[in-house]
């Protein structure tokens, strides 16, 4: 597996990586994105198979097509389960260049725009992911016999872990343990 950090000698001989000696960093799709929160919230619902779920309240018609308030059980299942109704964006995700299901496409375009950061500040969806992970953290610190301090350097160390599958470096741990 290759790593996305740029080596400065690497960078020297091959600046354009044409040689593949690191992984290009990309975009996380939206199912990748809203997979990955809620399995570091410990919400996701691991269920494969059976029916799909729905983004929004009802089914069916024209137009009018509510999104739901609040997720549980079924819903907090992988995207790839979910229904797609043609020409509905998907709520929150939908900035994430979803396909429409109403054209065929044989690629999927990539954006990168302020807009899809504004809806996951602004996203319920996401303030209750970022509340269940911490809820979490602090049940599992507890857990530890540590100090204060210890507990909230096991909350931070988890939580990096949890979300971007690797240790904090010493500068990110202090700097995270003092806003914790």
């Amino acid at each position: 597996q290759q790593a996305s950090r740029v080596d400065p000698r690497q960078q020297e001989i091959d600046a354009d990586n044409r040689l593949l000696w690191r992984y290009r960093s990309r975009r996380l799709e939206a199912e990748a994105i809203r997979d990955s929160m809620l399995l570091a919230s410990g919400q996701l619902n691991f269920e494969a198979g059976g029916p799909g779920f729905n983004f929004f309240q009802s089914r069916g018609g024209l137009y009018g097509f509510p999104p739901l308030d609040k997720f549980t059980g079924a819903e907090l299942r992988r995207m790839i389960y979910s229904h797609k109704i043609r020409m509905e964006q998907v709520p929150v995700f939908g900035a994430f260049d979803c396909p429409d299901a109403g054209q065929p496409a044989p690629r999927r375009s990539q954006s990168t725009t302020a807009i899809q950061a504004l809806n996951l500040l602004n996203s319920d969806f996401v303030h209750e992911q970022a509340v269940a992970m911490a809820s979490r953290l602090v049940r599992e610190s507890r857990n530890s016999e540590n100090e204060a301090i210890g507990q909230q350097e096991a909350a931070v160390k988890q939580a990096f872990r949890r979300s971007l599958g690797r240790a904090p470096s010493d500068r990110e741990l202090s700097a995270a343990v003092s806003v914790a």
